[in-house]
């Protein structure tokens, strides 16, 4: 753009093409998947080396132990674990993200966007640690057992 605060000129738009074609050419998009779903993450946080697994695994062994143990635990609670675990990915790939930046707010005194999502994730994930615990006043369901049925003593 020229220094005048106008339209660039010819020359310019054309210096500029080429060198956004240079930069292209030195750097093509590469075929990125981002967050909890790279394999570079999901590998953090699950091979027990890294201290991002130890973490996980310390709170769902602290929540099954909360819920008495892995024998006590039903499908559901099973299910609400795997979401658990889903969600802190996210929200600590979030944070390690906030946290190396410059600041929260941009230069148009919009807060980051991705803290809007941090705030969705930590909501969700309280209300699904909240929906494990009241999982565990209730006992599964348990199906009778043949002998059972045919004893009548369902």
């Amino acid at each position: 753009m020229s220094i005048k605060g106008g339209k660039s000129t010819p020359q310019e738009a054309a210096a500029g093409a080429a060198n956004l074609a240079r930069w292209r050419e030195n750097n093509p998009e590469p075929a990125l998947k981002h967050g909890g779903y790279s394999k570079h993450i999901q590998q953090r946080y699950s091979d027990h080396r890294y201290k991002e697994a130890k973490e996980i695994n310390g709170v769902t062994k602290r929540l099954t132990a909360d819920a008495g143990g892995p024998d006590n635990l039903s499908e559901g609670q099973r299910l609400l674990l795997g979401v658990i675990r889903s969600k802190f990915i996210i929200v600590k790939q979030i944070s390690s993200f906030v946290t190396k930046q410059e600041g929260i707010v941009d230069c148009n005194g919009e807060i980051l966007p991705c803290l809007k999502s941090f705030t969705t994730f930590t909501e969700a994930m309280r209300r699904t640690i909240e929906a494990f615990y009241a999982m565990s006043n209730r006992k599964p369901s348990r199906v009778p057992t043949i002998e059972q049925i045919i004893s009548g003593k369902e």
